[in-house]
C-alpha cells in the first residue's frame, strides 16, 4: 500500500490505484485534444515486467475506465513507430535494435521488420529482448557518468540481447533510440563505439516513440485505417522471462526459455517421485533463477489420472 496525504487527509492506496490516477489524467488529457470518448488503449510496459505486473498494469486501465486491447513491450511499440517510417520507401526487411533508456529502466530489443510485401501486412518479429528494470538516467545522477556507463554497457543488455538472438552486432541495420536519456552524449558516443562506428537513427522523437507506437497499434487493433500510411501489421512478441515447473528440492526446471517466441507450444518429460503415484501438483514459476524460491509463482494445477507403474 501506499500511504500519501490526499485532499486533507492520510488515505492508503494500492500501486494499481496511483497508476489508474495517471491513465485517468492522460485518458481526459486525450480526450480534450480529440474531442471524442475514449474506451480503448493499448498500454506499454518495460520488457522484464512479470506477468503479475502486467496483470496489475492491466487492472489499472480499467479502473481508469479503459479497455485494455493488449500490452506490449516498450521498445517494441517504438519499433512499431520506427517501422511505419520504413516501410513506405523500402521493400527489404530490416534488423533494428532498439536502445531504450529512460529515467529508471533500461530496455534494448532486437527485431525483424519486414514490409510484408507478401502477406499483406508488416511483420514486426522480436528476436530477443533484455534489460534492467532498475536502471535508468537517474541512476546516473548519482554515480560517476564514465564508469556507470562502461559498467551497464558491459553488464547488461547489449551483447546479451545479441547473444540471445544468436545474431552478430554486424547484422544489425539500424540502431533506434528511444527514452529521454539517451540523449546523453556519452551514451551516444559509446553506442557507436559498440557498432564500430554505426550512425545511429534519431528520426523519431524519443520522449514520444513508445506512445506513438502504442497507439498504431491500438488503432490497427480497433479496425481504424483512416491514416493511409497505416498498415496492417503482426507482431510476433516473445516471453520475457523462462517459465518452468518446479521439481524436488524446490529446483526450478525450464519449459519454456526466456526470449521464446509466442504463442509456442512445449512439450517436456518428467517422471514422478514415487511407485504407483496417480498425481502429482505441478507449480508453474517464471524467473531466470535455477531455484523456485527466488523466481515468481504464476499459478498451480493438479495432474491426475497417471498410469499407475513403478517410479
Amino acid at each position: 500500500m501506499v500511504v500519501v496525504q490526499y485532499e486533507g487527509e492520510e488515505r492508503q492506496f494500492t500501486p494499481e490505484e496511483i497508476s489508474a490516477m495517471v491513465l485517468a489524467k492522460m485518458k481526459e488529457t486525450a480526450e480534450v485534444y480529440l474531442g471524442t470518448t475514449i474506451k480503448n488503449a493499448v498500454i506499454t510496459v518495460p520488457v522484464y515486467f512479470n506477468n503479475s505486473q502486467r496483470q496489475a498494469t492491466i487492472d489499472a486501465g480499467t479502473i481508469a475506465g479503459l479497455n485494455v486491447l493488449r500490452i506490449i513491450n516498450e521498445p517494441t511499440a517504438a519499433a512499431i513507430a520506427y517501422g511505419l517510417q520504413k516501410m513506405p520507401v523500402s521493400n527489404k526487411g530490416r534488423t533494428v535494435l532498439v536502445f531504450d533508456l529512460g529515467g529508471g529502466t533500461f530496455d534494448v530489443s532486437l527485431l525483424n521488420i519486414a514490409p510484408g510485401v507478401n502477406m499483406d501486412k508488416g511483420l514486426f518479429e522480436v528476436k530477443a529482448i533484455a534489460g534492467d528494470t532498475h536502471l535508468g538516467g537517474a541512476d546516473f545522477d548519482n554515480e560517476m557518468v564514465e564508469y556507470s556507463l562502461r559498467e551497464f554497457l558491459k553488464k547488461h543488455a547489449l551483447e546479451k540481447c545479441l547473444d540471445d538472438a544468436k545474431m552478430e552486432k554486424s547484422s544489425v541495420h539500424d540502431v533506434v533510440l528511444v527514452g529521454g536519456s539517451t540523449r546523453i552524449p556519452k551514451v551516444q558516443n559509446m553506442l557507436r563505439e559498440f557498432f564500430n562506428g554505426k550512425e545511429l537513427c534519431r528520426t523519431i522523437n524519443p520522449d514520444e516513440a513508445v506512445a506513438y507506437g502504442a497507439a498504431i497499434q491500438a488503432s490497427i487493433l480497433g479496425g481504424g485505417n483512416s491514416d493511409g500510411r497505416l498498415v496492417d501489421m503482426l507482431l510476433r512478441d516473445v516471453t520475457p522471462l523462462s517459465l518452468g515447473v518446479e521439481m524436488v528440492g524446490g529446483v526450478m526446471s525450464v519449459v519454456i526459455p526466456r526470449n521464446t517466441t509466442i504463442p509456442t507450444k512445449k512439450t517436456k518429460d518428467f517422471t514422478t517421485i514415487y511407485d504407483f503415484q496417480s498425481s502429482v501438483l505441478e507449480k508453474v514459476y517464471e524467473g531466470e533463477s535455477s531455484s523456485t524460491k527466488d523466481n515468481y509463482l504464476l499459478g498451480q494445477f493438479e495432474l491426475c489420472g497417471i498410469t499407475l507403474a513403478p517410479n
